[in-house]
């Protein structure tokens, strides 16, 4: 059975189904119209979507009452400081006196992105996986000492590249569901870090525009700093076992030592070695404990950075691991759409 969706809000841009690479996915068991009147299911990338879209909704579920509203949220940033009930899997907002009822299909209430062996967010996009492909073939034949070499030598001693975010709404954790938001915590680490050559860059450091406002923000970030930094920050906006997107990757890809936060359960360990990164989980007093990590080289174990290169270019030297993770991703989110409909 083909479901008919209809993708609205002005976030449906964070949701899956509006990838080019997953659309060919999806066209097999998901149908996307244009009049919501032919709809099955709404498709909403957050709920703060719902503000905007009460009379159109109302209207639509009159005429059909068992068109369903779903959001599909791949942002955990969004999720936790949105207002809503991100955990709850069948929820309810009211809205100018209008109770709403919907489907929140998230990290936490869902296996979409409880990945196999590549990370959602790489999915995306087919130039992460062909991009790391050509970077790890060449950063594998490096020796130990050849990125010593690489690091004595680097331009800069650290790299971070992030908005400028201190806000206390950034601070948002909740301990249930292993979630800590590290937007806040990363903008402190990036300004008291400890190096007189780093590099911090980001809207709010002095730059009025975002870096995704560049033609290739990814290319422009690769091109830049490959081999030319000792760190990188890799750290998340927020921290859940599932949720890592590019970051880490890219710190490995550039030959650079990755600074990232991450706790026991984090799935990161499934991928590679704890000690071939700068850990941060745990170091919460900035300053003086910063200092610590002042030598770099010194605070990751040589073997397991080399090793973590080696099968960082395994995993990328295997398309059929990307095309999988993909029809991963689409039969969960079909098979929850399909649950959805069938309720009451």
């Amino acid at each position: 059975m083909k479901i008919r969706c209809i993708l609205l809000g002005r976030h449906s841009n964070r949701t899956p189904m509006v990838y080019s690479a997953y659309k060919k996915v999806f066209s097999n068991k998901i149908e996307f119209v244009s009049n919501i009147d032919k709809a099955h299911v709404v498709i909403l990338g957050f709920v703060v979507d719902l503000n905007g879209l009460k009379e159109t909704l109302i209207t639509a579920q009159r005429k059909n009452p068992s068109l369903k509203i779903v959001v599909i949220s791949e942002e955990l940033l969004w999720d936790t400081i949105g207002g809503g009930r991100f955990w709850e899997k069948y929820s309810n907002i009211e809205i100018s006196n209008h109770v709403f009822h919907f489907w929140n299909l998230n990290h936490v209430t869902t296996d979409i992105y409880n990945f196999h062996n590549i990370p959602y967010y790489l999915t995306t996009d087919n130039h992460y996986f062909s991009r790391y492909s050509a970077m790890f073939a060449m950063n594998v034949k490096q020796t130990a000492n050849i990125y010593k070499s690489i690091w004595q030598k680097a331009k800069y001693q650290s790299v971070f590249l992030m908005q400028k975010r201190f806000e206390d709404k950034y601070d948002v954790t909740n301990p249930a569901y292993n979630i800590k938001g590290l937007c806040r915590y990363r903008s402190a680490v990036a300004q008291n870090w400890p190096d007189n050559s780093k590099v911090i860059s980001g809207f709010g450091w002095g730059v009025d525009s975002k870096r995704q406002d560049l033609p290739d923000w990814h290319l422009d970030k690769i091109t830049t700093f490959n081999r030319q930094t000792q760190c990188f920050s890799a750290v998340e906006n927020t921290h859940q076992k599932y949720y890592i997107t590019e970051k880490i990757f890219d710190a490995f890809a550039l030959s650079a030592i990755p600074l990232y936060f991450a706790n026991s359960e984090h799935r990161i360990y499934e991928i590679v070695k704890p000690n071939s990164f700068i850990n941060l989980f745990g170091v919460e007093s900035l300053g003086s404990c910063l200092s610590a990590f002042n030598n770099a080289m010194n605070c990751i174990d040589l073997d397991s950075y080399v090793s973590a290169q080696i099968r960082l270019s395994v995993l990328f030297s295997k398309p059929i691991l990307l095309a999988m993770e993909r029809a991963r991703v689409v039969a969960e989110i079909y098979s929850e759409l399909i649950q959805i409909m069938d309720s009451a």
